[in-house]
């Protein structure tokens, strides 16, 4: 059962081949008519088996490490200054050929073809740099969890945006700052650990840890804390190929610990212009 455990927040289930039937679900998101949805099938059989390909040839110096695995490209989170922004740049455009190689199109147009499908008056496409002409911003991101190295601490998109604004600032547009979705494409599924865990509390109750890294307990904007155990949660679990969206930029999650087989995803986060009809999305 790809969702389970008793929550406040309504997730919409559905096959990608009803996909017509929900052509605003973005904004239907974005509004909280619904708290997400997971859309099985999205990415077909041959589809996940490129995109598996493509992770388990990347070489050392393609891949970014991180404390739970590695990215690829380089992850928004790693841009904290020029130089690391050219990289960023860099790794994304090694993405886009590698995977016009394997696809004949870039992964991130086939991405946002897909968010099309169901985004009704949006844009779906990528933010660029404000001052380095025909640059954006990778609108995916293929990542790994290794086993037993962790999994992806509690946390909110808001979180991350407060953490990292110098890849924030230096974007043409305001992407939506604590208003962000967050997406992810199954590609490969651990036989156990790296579900999803969707706890029930939002930014508007709690905004702060006493670091990163904690998982014991958030602070409530009262100053209490909260231990993390005692919050009723929600298990996601999509299969291979299947598609979950929801409102991860106020409602904190996290990643379990991937205990056997690594847990590979495709994903990254989106946000409306404030001044257009576009859809932005970045990783």
């Amino acid at each position: 059962m790809p969702i389970k455990g008793k929550n406040k927040f309504n997730f919409l289930e559905l096959e990608f081949k009803d996909i017509k039937k929900v052509e605003n679900l973005v904004e239907d998101i974005f509004n909280k008519k619904e708290n997400g949805a997971l859309i099985k099938g999205a990415l077909n059989s041959d589809e996940i088996s490129e995109i598996l390909k493509l992770s388990k040839n990347l070489n050392e110096k393609e891949y970014k490490v991180t404390g739970s695995g590695f990215t690829f490209p380089n992850p928004f989170a790693n841009v904290q200054d020029e130089d690391s922004r050219k990289e960023y740049i860099q790794s994304k455009k090694l993405m886009s050929m590698k995977t016009e190689e394997s696809f004949g199109i870039d992964l991130n147009k086939k991405i946002l073809s897909i968010i099309k499908l169901f985004s009704g008056k949006f844009n779906p496409t990528e933010p660029k740099f404000k001052d380095i002409p025909g640059s954006c911003a990778s609108a995916s991101q293929i990542r790994c969890f290794k086993e037993n190295m962790g999994g992806l601490t509690i946390h909110t998109g808001n979180y991350f945006q407060d953490m990292f604004g110098f890849f924030y600032s230096s974007l043409d547009e305001n992407i939506g700052k604590h208003e962000q979705l967050s997406y992810f494409f199954m590609i490969q599924k651990p036989t156990k650990g790296g579900e999803l865990i969707v706890y029930d509390i939002t930014w508007n109750e709690a905004q702060k840890k006493t670091d990163f890294q904690d998982n014991e307990f958030l602070i409530l904007n009262s100053g209490e804390k909260i231990f993390v155990k005692d919050l009723e949660k929600t298990i996601i679990s999509p299969d291979p190929g299947d598609l979950f969206i929801f409102h991860g930029g106020e409602i904190w999650h996290q990643v379990s610990e991937v205990e056997n087989i690594n847990r590979i995803t495709l994903g990254g986060f989106m946000a409306k212009s404030k001044i257009s009809n576009d859809l932005f999305l970045w990783a």
